[in-house]
């Protein structure tokens, strides 16, 4: 299992939704780029073992990636907003779509996207398969508004097991 890279500011975040990417904002040293990962676990108990785990099935990993931008194109964030939402426009906040079904992949579009963080020179941090829990934006007034992003990252279905963290992300 390859470890999540100390991903430093300034960076962009640029995100692929159905194949069309879109650099959506910079980020700064504040607020840098998080990744979270949770593995989730069946116990199983026995008599022998009281309230204890007798034994633990791993059952899955799921991953939250958290980030915030200072400098984003407001048209760029509508555009991507309408694409994983289902409509909307520039002058207008779009609404999920309810019943939209969640893909598999995120090359097929609608609700998942891939979020790539391009930090350093050359160095890249992709987060192939995520679905937009919350968008908060920060810091009204005097101040640059910044835009919270919290997003669930789920991993990728290529086979019939999901076995690996490189099925949530991938450093190059």
């Amino acid at each position: 299992m390859a470890l999540a890279p100390e991903v430093f500011g300034p960076y962009t975040i640029s995100t692929v939704v159905s194949s069309s990417t879109r650099i959506l904002g910079r980020g700064d040293n504040d607020d840098l780029f998080k990744l979270d990962l949770n593995y989730s676990y069946t116990d199983i108990f026995t008599n022998d073992s009281g309230t204890m785990p007798f034994e633990s099935v791993r059952t899955g990993v799921k991953a939250e990636c958290f980030f915030s931008l200072i400098v984003i194109d407001r048209a760029v964030l509508s555009a991507f907003l309408s694409d994983i939402d289902g409509g909307g426009s520039n002058t207008e906040a779009p609404f999920p779509v309810v019943g939209t079904t969640l893909k598999n992949s995120a090359a097929s579009g609608q609700t998942t996207f891939s979020v790539v963080v391009n930090y350093g020179t050359s160095s890249t941090l992709t987060v192939r398969r995520c679905r937009l829990l919350s968008l908060k934006q920060l810091d009204f007034g005097n101040k640059a508004t910044r835009f919270a992003f919290h997003c669930e990252a789920l991993p990728l279905v290529t086979s019939s097991a999901v076995a690996y963290t490189s099925d949530i992300y991938a450093i190059a």
